[in-house]
């Protein structure tokens, strides 16, 4: 990938003076943010005036199971704007949780708020699928189960 755009170094620089970070690499284009038992979380840039925050590649979980699959997308669901997506890997189940958004309309404290709602609700991601309870559901006459789910919400494979 190129070098990023000169408002997504802005925006870094920002977010570092804000942490308290004098010296890093202006050039990079994936920064990591490491918190003690959590998914590590990389803000990426993705080109074309877009970033990422991104839980990290040792991921979230390795169980493809179809009734965590869709407590996971029920939970997505109750969030009161989807500004999180879940993106599974097709072949493993491997879940991960990302925001992705145009950077020139964001400001350091606006990511830095963002960081700390998707540690939020990544960790709820991480109790669901740590949970050995079905999800919620109903059972019908046949044994069967309804799931309510959200029409708007983004179910993504990278």
């Amino acid at each position: 990938m190129s070098q990023p755009q000169q408002e997504f170094v802005n925006l870094v620089t920002q977010i570092m003076e804000r942490l308290g970070i004098q010296s890093f690499d202006t050039q990079a284009t994936s920064y990591r943010f490491s918190f003690a038992n959590e998914p590590a979380i990389f803000l990426c840039y993705r080109g074309e005036g877009w970033a990422e925050l991104v839980t990290g590649a040792d991921r979230l979980t390795d169980d493809p199971r179809r009734n965590t699959a869709l407590a996971l997308l029920e939970l997505q669901g109750r969030q009161p704007n989807p500004a999180f997506c879940l993106a599974a890997d097709k072949e493993s189940g491997a879940i991960r949780v990302f925001h992705r958004f145009r950077f020139a309309q964001y400001h350091a404290l606006d990511i830095l708020d963002t960081l700390k709602a998707l540690r939020v609700f990544a960790g709820q991601v991480r109790a669901v699928i740590g949970q050995s309870m079905p999800p919620a559901g109903t059972a019908t006459g046949d044994g069967s189960e309804r799931f309510k789910l959200n029409t708007h919400l983004r179910l993504q494979n990278w």
